[in-house]
């Protein structure tokens, strides 16, 4: 975006962990597919939605059979019709710059208008760009992505911030990261797919854009030049290439005592020692791209090229293939096999991977002071759709899944096969970890299905034998199996989430007792033969586990049990439902990210206490008997664009000692209040909407009013 000068920000804004926005928007109700807008451009579906708007795909009536992305901007939250017309005034006039723009690595904007004449919505209608973006791709490498890819977008990305930066007046674009840039689908090539406009009309009023970890200290101070690019774009590479995530990284230097100077100068260590066998010239390029200094970096992206270039060639450099085929080939792994998928009609329903075979499983590197922290940028994005290829324009709107020029999650999508059911003896103690034996690969696969026409007919058995950093891939069955995870595997069902069943009765059907691995496309039911059984579904005390697109049944005490210091889970894309007590209870200062998941039914689906401080991020959390949330007990947590609704009791209740922070949250149709806050507790609201719940808004002793922050929240 066009750099301006903003003024320094005060030293509570400098410090904070938090995304750099000064309000957030509620966005407006969905459009109908078929709505034309501007005359020419009819609506097929919502691509994204995020804090800030949404993202609709489209068709240009007057150029049949071409595909446009049209972003929604809203403008709706500023105090004074005067700010709002400033937002919509600036831009109309920074989108008209952007028009000038013409490079393959910028989609191009063919039009913009505004609802109304001085005020949002206000839209924005660009190219349409399929593909996957690095944030996705990542996550797919399981952190490292391969040197030489991420050698071949650098040196594409140079290019790209060269062009920008090369204008009159220059363009800075201020929030380069991996969810920001989409790896084209058709070319491999880098497309920057957010100039930020939204966040550029929240912050008008002066304050800075980017996001932690990958904003150099000069830009915290307003004072962005193209040389803050090349920090964003060594920060990305850095992290690509290490798999340490630059925002987690830059909140736990805060946490340990640093102040923001010296936790940016310590941000980003030395490549060699984190990635063995990393050419030091290549860390040395990253390293000059983020230094603190603005005058130790790169003069500009071009020299950056060259370096970049220069370090892959130098003696123990790895020759790039040219970044276009190198990208091409990362690119093309990453969305083959794309052929069915189910309709998705709603945003908790999201869709099951069924079988496509990802990278290997890499262990996760431990963090000083031994304990594992996948925490997510808290930034506002795009909600993340899966990628579908598509022969046609008209094949690809007919679709219900695609990527966006607002960004996409490039889900795979295979065909689902076939399986029977069959009773399997419960699970056994398991030997100690088997070492792998002289010159064996690193990685192993291993396949389980009931009727023996795989390795294996138990799981149990193929946990037995699996290496460290085994793939076990589970065939449809119904296995009455218990596991224990004891080493870093990654165990993926083949096939609908629902025709892979593993059921216990006497335990938990998983317990979590490796430093790390992955769970993905199978459901885990637990029926225990009496109401008094003290076992969880999926029961994690230690770790980093992911648990990806599965479902949690139950009608034991939990669902889900995340406790224990050190225990950082991340759980996504799954339906939890509990039939008895808690559906997912987070405690004993337990950690853990929950996103995009169903966690409905119990006494109360959600439970914190004990110090654990959680983060939900769009859930929807309903059913609770006697509430939605409950945290008590010195507990904390963050609830961000979550809907809390038709729950028995309260919405969010609050007690004893503890604290939450709602943000951006639908809080409504619960049988009490919204919230409840008592026992010196408190909370902090923000843009949330409170309305519709049976007896009131609040109900906020006065040991609690002292610790209340509320802000912009939506009420009776």
């Amino acid at each position: 975006m066009l750099d301006r000068p903003a003024p320094t920000q005060d030293a509570a804004h400098a410090v904070s962990p938090a995304p750099l926005l000064r309000r957030a928007v509620r966005p407006m109700e969905v459009l109908e597919p078929g709505t034309v807008l501007n005359g020419r451009y009819r609506l097929a579906r919502v691509l994204g939605t995020g804090a800030f708007g949404r993202v609709y795909l489209a068709e240009d009536t007057d150029e049949p059979n071409h595909l446009l992305a049209i972003k929604e901007l809203l403008a709706t939250d500023f105090p004074t019709a005067e700010e709002q017309r400033d937002a919509t005034n600036w831009f109309k006039r920074e989108v008209s710059t952007l028009l000038t723009l013409d490079h393959p690595g910028i989609p191009a904007i063919h039009g913009y208008w505004t609802a109304h004449r001085m005020s949002g919505p206000m839209y924005l209608a660009m190219d349409y760009v399929p593909g996957k973006t690095l944030a996705d791709i990542q996550e797919e490498f399981d952190g490292r992505v391969p040197r030489q890819q991420v050698v071949g977008w650098g040196i594409e990305l140079c290019d790209v911030l060269a062009y920008l930066h090369s204008r009159t007046p220059p363009f800075v674009f201020r929030d380069l990261k991996p969810a920001n840039v989409m790896i084209h689908a058709t070319n491999g090539r880098p497309v920057l797919i957010d100039f930020g406009l939204a966040r550029q009309i929240i912050a008008v009023g002066g304050t800075a854009v980017g996001t932690w970890g990958y904003v150099p200290f000069e830009q915290v101070l307003g004072k962005a030049e193209g040389r803050s690019d090349l920090y964003a774009l060594g920060a990305m590479m850095h992290s690509l290439l290490s798999g340490r995530q630059p925002d987690v990284e830059y909140r736990r230097a805060l946490r340990s005592g640093l102040d923001l100077e010296h936790a940016l100068r310590n941000l980003f260590p030395p490549l060699e020692p984190l990635v063995p066998g990393t050419p030091p010239a290549l860390s040395r390029v990253i390293e000059t791209a983020t230094a603190f200094a603005v005058q130790d970096r790169f003069h500009d992206a071009v020299e950056m090229a060259g370096a970049l270039r220069d370090a892959m060639t130098s003696p123990g450099g790895i020759a790039v293939l040219g970044p276009v085929e190198s990208s091409v080939q990362v690119a093309s792994d990453a969305v083959t096999a794309t052929v069915q998928r189910q309709a998705v009609p709603h945003r908790y329903n999201s869709p099951i991977p069924t079988g496509a075979r990802a990278g290997p499983l890499v262990v996760p590197q431990q963090a000083p002071g031994g304990a594992f922290h996948p925490e997510p940028q808290t930034e506002e994005a795009d909600q993340a759709v899966p990628f579908v290829t598509a022969a046609t324009p008209a094949a690809a709107m007919a679709s219900p899944a695609t990527g966006s020029a607002a960004g996409s999650d490039g889900g795979r999508i295979m065909v689902v096969p076939e399986g029977g059911k069959v009773r399997l003896p419960r699970w056994q103690p398991v030997a100690p970890n088997p070492a792998a034996p002289a010159g064996k690969p690193p990685t192993q696969c291993l396949t389980v299905s009931p009727s023996g026409a795989a390795q294996y007919t138990s799981i149990a058995a193929a946990l037995q034998a699996a290496f460290t950093g085994a793939r076990i891939e589970v065939h449809p069955g119904h296995y009455l199996e218990s596991l224990v995870i004891t080493r870093p595997v990654e165990l993926v069902g083949v096939g609908a989430v629902e025709d892979i069943v593993i059921e216990s009765a006497e335990t938990s059907c998983v317990l979590m007792q490796a430093e790390a691995a992955i769970l993905r496309g199978i459901t885990f039911q637990l029926q225990p033969a009496s109401g008094g059984s003290r076992f969880y579904g999926v029961n994690i005390p230690m770790g980093r586990l992911l648990l990806d697109n599965c479902q949690v049944l139950s009608t034991a005490p939990a669902c889900v049990a995340i406790h224990g210091k050190g225990t950082n889970p991340i759980i996504r894309h799954c339906r939890l439902q509990n039939g008895l007590e808690r559906t997912i209870t987070v405690y004993d200062y337990a950690r853990g990210l929950i996103e995009d998941s169903e966690i409905g039914g119990g006494a109360m689906p959600v439970r914190i206490s004990s110090h654990a401080n959680p983060l939900f991020r769009k859930c929807l959390i309903h059913g609770g008997r006697f509430g939605g949330v409950g945290v008590a007990e010195q507990g904390r947590g963050r609830f961000e664009e979550c809907d809390i609704v038709e729950n028995g009791h309260h919405g969010v209740s609050v007690r004893h000692t503890s604290y939450v922070v709602l943000s951006r949250c639908v809080i409504s149709r619960n049988g009490w209040n919204a919230v409840s806050v008592t026992d010196n507790s408190g909370a902090t609201v923000e843009h949330c909407d409170l309305t519709g719940n049976r007896r009131s808004t609040w109900d906020v002793k006065d040991t609690a009013r002292p610790q209340m922050e509320t802000v912009g929240n939506k009420e009776v």
